[in-house]
């Protein structure tokens, strides 16, 4: 499924002891909205492996899907479309791997013909259909926000919104009541200028903060790697270039980049969602 999807697995951490080269199929989906499942889940695990090419087994039907306009393998009312996935990991959706064949079927159905050498890395043109059909395995960062958004924000401040009610009274006696056009605005005027220069000063500082803290969060992210397996070979990669039916492989305090199906390891392996959940016990 999306590898972004669901965004509550993406940080989850690997801790229980397992075999160092756990495999998995990581699938990527194009939702973006998948309903967070209560069960654990492994790093790009054979998350429902899920792929760009159609099946050959003659029993496994192309159906349309809704989400992008092409066609994915089905089976037993089981779609293999980005939101089909997303359903099936979410929802802990098990049928799934018994209408496909078990794991091996299921993986071929998404495009990973050979659990034991992946996908094939000289292949781009299979690596891009399938990223095209289920979309990249990344989430946008929100967008900064605007100069004039902070602005706003900091006149909000009950103690800016009361100096500037004083600048208002202030002027109103002064030209209205007293008539004094030579010197009865210079006290409005002054407060009303001192907010204005109390409240760029406070939106240029909050502004200036922002764009340091995304300019780290994209550091961080560029700083991410994953290990997968493709061609028999394992390779070091960036999350962001998983993509559906790439098996993964996973060791213990590893995060998990991507929803998956474990292919191969520990029987007593747990996941660590306490920075996504706040529960310590691990899942």
């Amino acid at each position: 499924m999306r590898p972004g999807w669901p965004p509550s697995r993406r940080n989850s951490r690997t801790t229980a002891p397992c075999s160092e080269g756990w495999r998995t199929t990581t699938p990527t989906t194009a939702n973006k909205t998948i309903p967070r499942r209560p069960t654990p889940r492994t790093r790009p695990s054979n998350s429902i492996p899920t792929a760009t090419t159609t099946t050959t087994d003659a029993s496994v039907k192309d159906a349309p899907s809704s989400d992008c306009g092409y066609y994915f393998p089905s089976r037993d009312g089981y779609i293999l479309s980005p939101s089909g996935l997303s359903t099936v990991v979410s929802q802990s959706q098990l049928g799934a791997l018994s209408a496909f064949g078990g794991i091996a079927g299921l993986a071929s159905a998404v495009g990973c013909n050979d659990l034991k050498s992946g996908l094939a890395s000289d292949d781009g043109a299979l690596l891009r259909a399938q990223r095209e059909r289920y979309g990249s395995n990344a989430l946008p960062l929100p967008p900064a926000p605007s100069l004039w958004v902070l602005l706003l924000a900091a006149l909000e401040d009950p103690t800016m919104l009361m100096l500037l009610a004083s600048a208002v009274v202030s002027l109103i006696l002064g030209l209205g009541v007293e008539r004094d056009f030579e010197t009865g605005w210079i006290e409005g005027a002054s407060i009303g200028v001192t907010v204005l220069l109390v409240v760029s000063v406070a939106a240029l500082t909050d502004y200036a903060k922002a764009e340091e803290f995304r300019a780290q969060q994209l550091k961080l992210e560029d700083g991410k790697h994953v290990a997968v397996l493709r061609s028999g070979t394992s390779l070091s990669i960036h999350p962001r270039d998983l993509v559906v039916g790439d098996v993964v492989r996973l060791a213990v305090g590893d995060i998990a980049a991507a929803d998956g199906v474990v292919i191969q390891g520990s029987d007593d392996m747990r996941m660590d969602e306490s920075a996504l959940t706040g529960e310590t016990a691990l899942i």
